[in-house]
């Protein structure tokens, strides 16, 4: 096994630890926290017994006062210890004294043990204290809920621990990289690291005041709800401390504990009939596009249709299954998770359709004529796209989460551990085989591409295609040219428009999101355009291509394009960064090409 796949399989599992140690962490803060409400439950309902028990001994008669007053003095006078004693009590006082006497004497047969025994009682006081410290218990609980709590914050703990672990060690091996990758790597910790000092020093005491004012603003409504849910609870919980009261004290922290195991191990697992339901309905999906793009053909006979399977798009499943199982959800086709993934598909995100005119022309002088065409460009969003929407719609996030009983604290955008949960599935290699072949995709890369450009090389010249038939120059040559002295491999020679589905007919893969060493195929202009793809760190991307500034590419200049690529070709390659894949799209669509997919080497 060769390094690569070393790393890749070392990248799988420590996304899938991560992943299933925070639902784990989740499920035990839930498990604490619910032993304790109980425990609060209990002590309130004790107290209101005690209270009804209390009235009832104001409201009693004359005679049992005049008992007790009696009671009272019989007591008084044996517990008297003056001269004043009654003779009729001497023999139970003298009796009352002999056990006293008896006691004493016990007392000082055991002298010798009292600084052990205080010691001990010391010793004990201190490990109990140690232990309520450690374990933030509350007064009221009780054995059975003080148990849950320790089962729960060590499990907690134990989590905490093997995800420090799993990162550190994922950490080390990147800094400790011999590709080159090591110093980028400390160098932009370093950076977030700043701005998270920042973010501590100067951006929270600005947003505590802020913060402060909306939660009192607030409260009134707050202390409504939370009270009409008390009780509420209080209600259910009524029933459930009859039944736990029955159960062991033992048995009862073993048998939740393994119910929460069972419940997270549940969410990345997956039954022969939840994913025939999802592979039913995906398929659905696909076609129902499908149908779209072939009545298109129907209609324009001399239509142009680029997408990612050449003649059509395809859904990156990848990433809503990322998102939905990074936040913790049970992996079951229900009625949750087809109403968020039609939020997707109506914001256009599955799949997206565009019709545009493309205009060619061909011959020169008075034989030059225009063909105008109709093109269907077909779009399947990435990560990044389905991010963007969720921030801006996080309401069906929240929704989604509370149907499906997700426990988290939710604002107005997925927290730290969710986004690193998401992107960590979302390029993993084995959270997505349980699928079919045809549902798969080849999972993202990040990296860059370390060759160095030599332009003078045979790559770009005599083995170059496109530079023997005579357009040195081009976009298409650039990219044939990077590709073979960058893989070796062979890539499509005709117009870049229809590289995707040359691609695919050459059986190499294609997909909707961009890794280091592909070729991103983008339509509209005349013949469309290719360029070539040297970094991408799931932010950050760096293009590098040919055939950009030519002077003849306008159609008011009085020359040809061609000619002129062929004797500046050199002249014309630009390697630029963008600062996300969004900026790149946009860069390229003010220039009238839209970014439909990749080509993978």
């Amino acid at each position: 096994m060769d390094n690569k796949n070393r790393d890749d399989i070392t990248k799988s599992l420590e996304r899938t630890k991560l992943a299933k140690n925070y639902s784990i962490e989740k499920g035990f803060n839930y498990l604490d926290k619910t032993a304790k409400k109980v425990s609060n439950l209990k002590t309130d309902l004790l107290d209101k017994n005690e209270e009804k028990n209390n009235n009832i001994d104001n409201n009693e008669n004359e005679s049992s006062n005049e008992s007790k007053e009696y009671n009272t003095r019989v007591k008084t006078s044996e517990n008297s210890s003056d001269d004043k004693i009654d003779t009729n009590d001497v023999p139970t006082t003298k009796l009352k004294t002999g056990v006293n006497n008896q006691n004493i004497t016990e007392n000082s047969k055991s002298e010798d043990n009292t600084e052990n025994v205080v010691s001990k009682s010391k010793l004990k006081t201190g490990i109990t204290k140690v232990i309520n410290k450690t374990f933030k218990f509350n007064d009221n609980q009780g054995k059975i809920s003080k148990s849950i709590t320790v089962v729960s914050k060590t499990g907690k703990g134990i989590t905490k621990v093997g995800s420090s672990i799993t990162k550190a060690s994922r950490d080390l091996d990147k800094a400790m990289s011999s590709d080159g990758t090591g110093k980028d790597f400390l160098k932009t910790r370093a950076t977030r690291n700043t701005k998270k000092v920042i973010k501590k020093k100067i951006v929270n005491p600005v947003k505590k005041p802020i913060k402060k004012a909306v939660n009192k603003a607030t409260a009134p409504l707050k202390r409504k709800i939370a009270s009409a849910f008390k009780i509420l609870l209080k209600k259910v919980l009524k029933l459930l401390i009859a039944g736990v009261s029955a159960i062991s004290e033992f048995i009862l922290p073993l048998a939740l504990v393994i119910l929460i195991i069972v419940a997270v191990c549940s969410i990345f697992s997956w039954g022969t009939e939840t994913r025939n339901n999802y592979e039913t309905y995906m398929e659905s999906i696909q076609e129902s596009y499908d149908k779209e793009v072939e009545q298109f053909l129907r209609d324009n006979p001399t239509g142009i249709v680029v997408g990612v399977r050449g003649g059509y798009g395809k859904i990156n499943w990848r990433v809503p299954f990322a998102i939905m199982q990074g936040l913790g959800a049970d992996i079951k086709f229900d009625n949750s998770e087809k109403e968020l993934i039609q939020k997707f598909k109506d914001a256009g995100l599955l799949e997206k359709h565009e019709i545009i005119e493309q205009t060619t022309t061909s011959g020169t002088g008075d034989l030059q004529t225009e063909t105008t065409k109709k093109v269907m460009i077909i779009t399947n969003a990435t990560l990044e796209d389905y991010l963007v929407w969720c921030k801006n719609n996080f309401s069906y996030i929240k929704k989604f989460m509370n149907n499906k009983k997700i426990i988290g604290y939710v604002d107005n955008n997925f927290d730290t551990l969710q986004l690193e949960t998401i992107n960590y599935l979302y390029t993993s290699e084995s959270v997505f085989e349980e699928f079919d072949n045809k549902f798969l995709d080849i999972p993202t890369k990040y990296g860059k591409n370390d060759v160095e450009r030599n332009l003078s090389s045979d790559n770009y010249n005599s083995k170059n295609i496109l530079t023997t038939s005579g357009f040195k120059g081009q976009c298409t040559w650039y990219s044939h040219g990077r590709a073979l002295e960058s893989t070796n491999k062979k890539v499509p020679a005709g117009n870049a428009y229809t590289w995707l589905s040359s691609a695919v007919a050459m059986g190499l893969d294609t997909g909707s999101y961009p890794m280091p060493n592909s070729i991103a195929v983008l339509a509209g202009r005349s013949y469309g355009h290719v360029a070539y793809v040297e970094s991408y760190d799931g932010e950050k991307i760096t293009i590098s291509e040919g055939n950009v500034g030519n002077a003849c590419s306008k159609k008011e200049a009085n020359c040809s394009q061609v000619e002129y690529a062929n004797q500046h070709a050199n002249e014309l390659v630009r390697t630029k960064t963008y600062s996300s894949l969004q900026a790149y799209k946009d860069a390229s669509k003010s220039s009238g090409l839209y970014l439909v997919g990749f080509i993978y080497l």
